[in-house]
């Protein structure tokens, strides 16, 4: 039964994340009551890829690939508020971490607002300090299937619709990062939204990680240039 539903789950599962990238920017004007019934619902339905489908499979245990805790599942992890998430340490194996950071081996880089880079650099300043990055290589890919095209990055990033609006919107590489200077997201981070998922995956199935400002390789970034020696932006003709 599984394996029939697995499908269906999943295009249902990929309509609402698209509507929820849409709204998830109105979140914080709903009531509070209507704000924790909606993420509620949207983080219940997200979950649900994890198990192929079958509603039997949560109560019974089955966890994704990597997660190394038998007595938590994602769906306890997405239940718990922002800010009191347990570290990725606690329920993820060493070794799925281990080839996680393996990624970021070529380096880490990062779509970003080309006047948010410019006035405020990559990092959040308005809370913790750190950036959500991507490995250098997804970021390439991205580049390559979206053509321009932003609606396409942000749905890969896991990012509301519409969230970069027309642009310019640049990419932020990090050259001296390396796999040590990366760490998995917790979901407490002051960048994660709604759409956060727990493992260290966009919900558009995108592998990204966390750098500090502060770590040996997060000082040195800039924003990529085209061939004409300026900014490589996408958008804002």
């Amino acid at each position: 039964m599984a394996s029939k539903l697995g499908p269906v789950i999943r295009e249902i599962r990929e309509a609402v994340m698209n509507a929820a990238r849409r709204a998830d920017d109105r979140l914080p004007d709903l009531p509070l009551q209507h704000k924790s019934q909606l993420a509620k619902m949207i983080r219940r339905i997200r979950g649900r890829d994890y198990f192929d489908g079958n509603p039997t499979d949560v109560s019974s245990g089955s966890r994704p690939r990597g997660w190394g805790d038998r007595n938590t599942r994602p769906s306890d992890v997405l239940d718990t508020d922002k800010g009191k998430r347990p570290d990725p340490d606690s329920y993820l194996t060493d070794g799925y971490i281990q080839q996680h950071r393996r990624q970021f081996d070529d380096g880490a880089s990062r779509f970003q607002d080309l006047g948010g880079y410019q006035n405020y650099g990559p990092y959040r300043t308005d809370g913790d300090g750190k950036g959500f990055v991507l490995p250098s290589s997804e970021v390439d890919r991205i580049l390559a299937r979206a053509d321009g095209d932003l609606r396409v990055i942000e749905r890969e990033l896991g990012l509301p619709d519409g969230m970069f609006g027309d642009g310019p919107v640049t990419v932020v590489d990090f050259p001296d990062a390396t796999p040590d200077d990366i760490r998995i997201p917790s979901g407490n981070e002051t960048g994660a939204s709604n759409l956060w998922e727990p493992g260290g995956k966009t919900s558009g199935g995108v592998p990204e990680g966390v750098l500090d400002g502060d770590s040996p390789g997060g000082g040195n970034h800039g924003a990529r240039t085209g061939d004409d020696g300026l900014p490589f932006v996408i958008g804002g003709a």
